[in-house]
């Protein structure tokens, strides 16, 4: 990771949602941008924004090499990404103005397509059921900690 960057990508279309500070290079879609700030006492935090989710970790000099963290810790990849893969997918599904059949271009469309293509996650909930959008997040969330051996992940060294 280039420590000059104040920003970094995910590249979701790899094997595995993992930040890169340089732009995305061939069929490779950044899904995720991380921007480093002063978040206080919070670790990280996910925004949304017009363009998409950001993931937002905080850089005011309380941890030690956080740039290196978000990129290669495992215990912090299989704590933080899971959830932040549920609060995207929540994020999509309670909005009750998407249309699933016609995604359009935005960020939404290349998050469903991740979750089809990547996790296998081909069908969605019910925006007006909060059960079943609940149901649906978590099976989301359940399925890229699948793919992703999060638990390995969490207690390999």
């Amino acid at each position: 990771m280039d420590e000059t960057e104040d920003n970094g990508l995910i590249l979701g279309f790899a094997d595995e949602l993992i930040p890169n500070t340089s732009d995305s290079k061939g069929d490779k879609i950044p899904l995720l941008p991380v921007d480093f700030n002063d978040l206080g006492n919070r670790v990280w935090k996910l925004d949304f924004r017009v363009e998409g989710p950001v993931l937002s970790v905080n850089h005011d000099g309380k941890i030690e090499k956080i740039r290196e963290l978000v990129i290669k810790d495992n215990k912090f990849l299989s704590l933080v990404y899971p959830e932040v893969i549920r609060q995207v997918a929540f994020a999509i599904a309670s909005d009750k103005d998407f249309d699933y059949s016609d995604p359009g271009e935005g960020w939404e469309s290349l998050w469903l397509k991740f979750f089809d293509e990547r996790l296998g996650i081909n069908y969605y909930p019910d925006p007006l059921n909060s059960n079943d959008i609940i149901v649906w997040c978590d099976e989301v969330s359940d399925s890229y900690s699948r793919k992703n051996n999060i638990i390995t992940l969490l207690i390999t060294k």
